[in-house]
């Protein structure tokens, strides 16, 4: 018995003391960590228990125990993981002293029960031979940690329990307990738990929740459970069998784990009466985490509401583990069905308007009903349609539908009237009887045509009557008939259906059409539904829908008379409308419930074409983002700045004809009839300088500018259409202040955006690609500029008036013309060979703003540079005369010698007829005993 019994508490042991881990409130991740230990041990300890081989010890390691059996196999069993916060789980253990040891700590209490005292001694024997083996001393006591958490002691002798004060378990953690025999694992100690938690096979349900039949809106949306009795005429009262149904959790809990024997409904009603209605609670299943239990109560003792009181029941659940789990309340309805009828619940409106379903309950009535009526049910000619699915019971006094099954109700189908004689049902002059054209087996209903019993499309159009009852047994309760409309089969549905333009649709200048021709209505409506093309059109109505772009008709294939086709027709208007967007046009094919959407759609592009050859390359940067525009090259010697004008033809950086014109029909054949035109786009890369503003104007042919005040608007540049084959000019204002401001800013400061609008044969925009996206700059270059050293230079100490402390302002100042700059070379230098400039770009004055000029270079004191001339250097610029056009600019030192050269910086201003060119010129003053410059 010692050894059955250390064998299974040694099992307990290594369990609880292998998956002990920290207890906290939110223990499911390590119900999962220990379920996932226990599986493993599981194994090992079904494989020792099943061998029914016996322990011959237990060794400790740093990792667990070592299980050794009697004929030599070992087993090792390791440490659990740590506990929370990484606490590590206790290890329980047997010492080799036989005590049980807490983490290697000896706790004093045995394992098993010390040897017995040695038996009395045997009588003596007869000479010879010895005496007998006196009998086996008692065993002694010893302890074991149960489950609970405490020692338990073992009377030795007796083998009689007893439960100590002395906890084994450190505070805060769980155990789990595994039984070999029914696979389940228990877990205790848990915190918040309110006793042990079973794991494994036979899961106990923990919560379990009410699945109403339906929720009152009133007395804050209890949930009610339905126990109407049902008046009949004929079959008297029908009190159903009413199923109660519950969401358990967890919801694989197993049946198993529950004493079903013992389910019970407790009742709550503040009313004090005789009796109460004696709920009576019956297991039924258990299935897919839903609890249904069988619910009798008596009806006659329910509230009827006149009290004010309603009647609450609770289920109780007990767990064979000993714990009970409670349902939230219900309240009970059993309000008396007393008016029920037989509805057409095909209609998806039969909840909100059932009384337009009923099924009529004299003959009469169903001969007369339309086809098109609600209690008319159709019947494809070729189909089996089961009545099972057509015919329900509404009752009227609680506004549901009856549940037969708890009633005990069910339907049969006949083709007898109310006599139980076969109805007849004859229509048109030949008096066809109707009910010859159907067939009955069960509830299920298929067509004939009289003797052939088959289906045929003679039987479409014909309505027979079906007799329907609704039965208790063999009683009567209520009967209705059904008038069935045999119809033509139904065409397979058919999802919508879009047709999209592969590659989009490119504006022109005519509409755009796209025909869905006989093939393809073949295959995407006649061939889908299964029905043939005369069905279809026969029968399926063809409606546009509002919105969308165009139009989609219905016609004739222009091919085949006898065919139809749909037609998507978009007006040339409406793609310039929508260029760069989708467009779509839907409508929907018809016929009773069936609707096909139909939605055509299409990505509007604008038409292109590419210049990118007809652009002269030299003419543009490296980019061919801009071109340069300059003033009118002057002739050898020319002086009438009349001819200075700047008016450029735009067209001169394209290949053109002889009259200036873009050739747009040689760059490409399909070009022929295209027309294009220069504007000022309306993103100009210099919108305000100065406080100055610039803008286009409405046309697109201006370019503005304001001053900062917003009073003055000019002109600055213009661009003329093209007039008299010259092609169009852009013309910068010389009549304007604020645009001649701009010009002389920088050698390249001022610039203008322009683009192309190309246009095809009927006056629509097209989108320029290529090299040339029709954008482009324009710099105007300025026609006069200044350089910034002067030709000349001063000496130092030199007599007033002499060489050195003169020069003509033409050498301080040294102008050249646009082409210097634009061409980087010094040809085109006013002085001294084209001094005919001067006239021809009418400069008028050179002046020299001698209170501001300023010292440069070795020009210190005390190691800093000066910002002023001493007061000893005297600089003044003389006025024009015979032999000097602009005057001079002398220089004069009454102080100190100079030792080092330095330079001054000269601001000047010359005025010419494109206005004011302001800039500063460098003029080196030498020493003494230096000479003037070479240049």
């Amino acid at each position: 018995m010692k050894k059955k019994l250390l064998f299974k508490l040694f099992i307990f042991a290594v369990i609880g003391a292998f998956v002990t881990v920290t207890s906290c409130k939110d223990y499911d991740d390590d119900i999962t960590n220990l379920q996932d230990q226990i599986t493993s041990l599981k194994t090992t300890v079904d494989a020792i228990n099943g061998s029914g081989k016996i322990i011959e010890s237990v060794t400790s390691t740093a990792d667990g125990v070592v299980i050794t059996l009697k004929d030599g196999p070992s087993y090792t069993i390791t440490n659990g993981a740590n506990g929370a916060n990484g606490a590590p789980g206790s290890v329980v253990t047997i010492g080799e002293n036989g005590n049980w040891f807490i983490d290697d700590v000896d706790t004093g209490l045995a394992a098993q029960g010390p040897a017995g005292a040695p038996g009395e001694t045997g009588e003596a024997g007869a000479p010879g031979a010895p005496g007998e083996t006196g009998a086996p001393g008692a065993d002694g006591d010893y302890y074991y940690p149960n489950e609970d958490g405490f020692w338990y002691k073992v009377d030795g002798v007796t083998g009689e329990e007893e439960a100590t004060t002395m906890a084994w378990l450190p505070a805060g953690t769980i155990t789990a307990v595994f039984d070999a025999e029914t696979g389940n694992v228990t877990l205790y100690n848990v915190e918040g738990a309110s006793g042990p938690i079973a794991l494994g096979p036979n899961l106990a349900i923990v919560s379990l929740h009410v699945i109403p039949d339906y929720v009152a809106d009133e007395g804050g949306a209890l949930p009610i459970l339905l126990f109407n009795p049902l008046v009949t005429e004929d079959c008297g009262e029908i009190v159903p069998a009413t199923v109660a149904k519950f969401r358990v959790s967890p919801s694989n809990a197993s049946v198993d784990a529950i004493d079903i024997e013992n389910i019970a409904l407790l009742y709550n009603n503040p009313t004090v009466r005789s009796s109460a209605i004696a709920p009576v609670a019956t297991f039924k299943s258990l299935e897919d985490g839903v609890l249904e239990v069988w619910v009798e109560i008596n009806t006659e003792e329910v509230e009827d509401g006149t009290t004010g009181k309603i009647d609450q029941l609770q289920l109780e659940v007990p767990m064979l583990s000993g714990a009970k789990v409670y349902s939230d309340w219900m309240t009970v309805d059993a309000e008396k069905i007393e008016d029920i009828i037989l509805v057409n619940s095909q209609d998806e409106e039969l909840v909100t308007d059932w009384e337009e379903y009923e099924i009529p309950v004299l003959l009469d009535d169903a001969k007369a009903l339309a086809k098109e009526d609600s209690a008319v049910v159709e019947l494809v000619y070729n189909e089996t349609l089961d009545l099972l699915d057509v015919v329900d019971t509404w009752a009227v006094d609680i506004a549901a539908m009856l549940n037969l099954d708890t009633y005990g109700l069910s339907y049969v189908f006949d083709l007898d009237d109310a006599d139980g004689d076969p109805i007849e049902y004859k229509l048109g002059t030949n008096a066809t009887d109707q009910q010859q054209f159907i067939k009955l087996e069960g509830s299920e209903i298929s067509t004939r045509v009289y003797d052939i019993d088959e289906p045929n499309p003679a039987a479409i159009d014909r309505t027979p009557i079906v007799h329907v009852q609704l039965m208790n047994g063999d009683c009567m309760v209520i009967e209705g008939f059904i008038k069935i409309n045999i119809i033509e089969a139904q065409p397979e549905p058919i999802d919508p259906v879009t047709f999209v333009v592969d590659g989009g649709v490119e504006a022109g200048c005519e509409d755009f059409v796209l025909r869905v021709g006989t093939q393809a209505m073949n295959e995407n409506f006649y061939a889908v539904a299964k029905v043939t093309k005369t069905f279809f059109h026969a029968n399926y109505d063809w409606e546009e829908t509002t919105g969308g772009v165009g139009t989609i008709t219905e016609e004739v294939d222009p091919n085949d008379t006898e065919s139809y086709n749909l037609v998507w027709t978009v007006t040339e208007t409406d793609l310039w409308d929508n260029i760069g967007e989708t467009i779509t046009k839907s409508g929907t094919y018809t016929w009773g419930s069936n609707v096909i959407q139909v939605t055509f759609t299409a990505e509007v592009s604008q038409p292109t074409a590419d210049l990118s050859d007809i652009m002269i390359t030299n003419y543009w940067d490296a980019n061919k983002t801009y071109i340069q525009h300059n003033v009118a090259v002057p002739a050898l010697g020319a002086t009438d700045h009349t001819l200075a004008t700047f008016a450029n033809n735009i067209n001169n950086a394209f290949q053109t004809t002889a009259d200036k014109l873009i050739d747009l029909e040689a760059a490409n054949e399909d070009y022929a009839g295209y027309t294009y035109e220069y504007f000022f786009a309306d993103d100009q890369p210099i919108t305000e300088v100065d406080g100055i503003e610039i803008s286009v104007d409405a046309t697109g042919k201006q370019l503005l500018a304001s001053d900062d005040e917003g009073v003055t608007t000019e002109v600055v540049a213009t661009i003329n259409p093209q007039a008299a084959g010259t092609g169009d000019i852009l013309a910068y204002n010389e009549a304007s202040d604020l645009g001649k401001y701009l010009l002389n800013k920088g050698p390249e400061f001022m610039k203008a955006k322009l683009y192309m609008a190309l246009l095809n044969e009927c006056d629509k925009p097209l989108d320029l690609v290529g090299d040339f996206d029709g954008s482009f700059l324009v710099h105007f270059l300025r026609p006069v500029n200044v350089e910034g050293q002067a030709a000349d230079n001063f000496v130092d100490g030199v007599d007033v008036g002499a060489e050195g402390s003169v020069l003509d302002i033409k050498s301080v100042v040294r102008l050249s013309d646009w082409r210097n700059y634009a061409k980087s070379v010094t040809t085109y230098y006013f002085e001294p060979d084209n001094d005919n400039y001067y006239d021809y770009y009418d400069v008028t004055a050179i002046t020299v703003d001698v209170a501001n000029i300023t010292p440069e270079g070795l020009m210190t004191s005390g190691g800093t540079e000066l910002t002023e001339l001493p007061s000893t250097i005297e600089i003044a610029q003389t006025a024009p005369n015979a032999t000097y056009d602009f005057g001079t600019l002398t220089y004069e030192n009454n102080g100190a010698t100079l030792v080092e050269e330095f330079t001054l910086k000269v601001p000047v201003t010359v005025s010419y007829k494109w206005g004011d060119v302001q800039t500063i010129v460098d003029v080196v003053v030498r020493p003494t005993s230096a000479t003037k410059s070479a240049q």
